[in-house]
């Protein structure tokens, strides 16, 4: 049952990041287009969307990992009356409940209607804006001299804003660069490493009891 629950996060790990590139390219062509279709009259960025996604996969793995300490510590509670484990109980339920907070917390909806760009609350227009620069998958919406809107290529969204910037001949610097390929092999590498570390001390706890 563990190694399917594996597979399966797996699988949508790789599904996130093939997303990912996905519009991690459709927005680089979009930059380097002459003439892009025009941005849709209103439109909504879901920011650090690609984030919350794969912290939903830990979340699921943390919880997993959860009911496994939860369970064993009952178990040898039972049979010899000591606390081992509680300390690994007790990690797992925090670790539970900052992923809680990265998947329900972050900024809501950025908004665009015609020329207005509206960031929490705030509106800035077309003509407020100096510049949009792009380094790698980060994108930083500057006006004022100040970073307004931080985002990434691949929330969704972000496409309609290139369009939007080249429509309203907002400059567009884009360093290029594709740590996509990198931050998939973190993510998965982190994953395996989570269910590793869980089943030695799972191992652990069982060989001693």
């Amino acid at each position: 049952m563990g190694f399917d629950f594996d597979r399966e996060q797996e699988k949508e790990l790789r599904r996130i990041g093939i997303d990912g590139d996905i519009k991690l390219d459709n927005v680089d062509r979009i930059i380097d287009m002459r003439s892009p279709a025009p941005p849709k009259r209103s439109f909504d960025i879901e920011v650090a969307s690609q984030n919350k996604a794969v912290n939903k996969i830990y979340l699921g793995a943390a919880l997993s990992g959860l009911a496994g300490d939860v369970f064993v510590y009952f178990l040898r509670r039972g049979a010899t009356g000591d606390n081992d484990g509680l300390l690994e109980v007790i990690i797992g339920a925090v670790s539970i409940v900052f992923l809680v907070l990265a998947v329900c917390g972050g900024k809501g909806l950025v908004h665009v209607t015609g020329e207005e760009l509206r960031v929490d609350g705030k509106s800035f227009f077309a003509c407020d804006i100096e510049r949009i620069s792009c380094k790698g998958v980060d994108v930083i919406v500057i006006s004022g001299g100040k970073n307004v809107l931080k985002l990434k290529k691949t929330d969704n969204g972000c496409d309609e804003l290139m369009k939007w910037a080249r429509a309203y001949n907002v400059d567009i610097e884009n360093s290029g660069g594709d740590p996509t390929g990198a931050v998939k092999v973190l993510m998965i590498v982190g994953a395996v490493l989570f269910v590793a570390a869980f089943t030695a001390l799972l191992f652990f706890i069982v060989t001693k009891m």
